[in-house]
């Protein structure tokens, strides 16, 4: 079952271009989290310290992506180029 919002906002409220930035990246996570929640099924049917494991390497994982988002943000913007 899906859950749909529908929102209502005055136009100048929402930058519409971070709008737009944020359904695109939505539009490119969905398949991972549909992937994910397939691979987590049988996951949970492992021992306690295989679970520790499995998170352990996207807790590492998750915060490494994060700054590699950042340096390439600042690198853009200290470059004069548009996102």
């Amino acid at each position: 079952m899906k859950l749909e919002i529908e929102v209502n906002v005055a136009a100048d409220v929402v930058d519409k271009v971070d709008f737009q930035e944020h359904l695109r990246k939505e539009a490119i996570l969905a398949p991972l989290v549909d992937e994910l929640k397939l691979q987590f099924k049988p996951a949970s049917q492992l021992d306690p310290e295989e679970k520790k494991v499995i998170f352990s390497v996207i807790e590492s994982i998750i915060p490494r992506s994060t700054v590699k988002g950042a340096v390439r943000h600042f690198s853009i913007a200290d470059s004069g180029g548009s996102r």
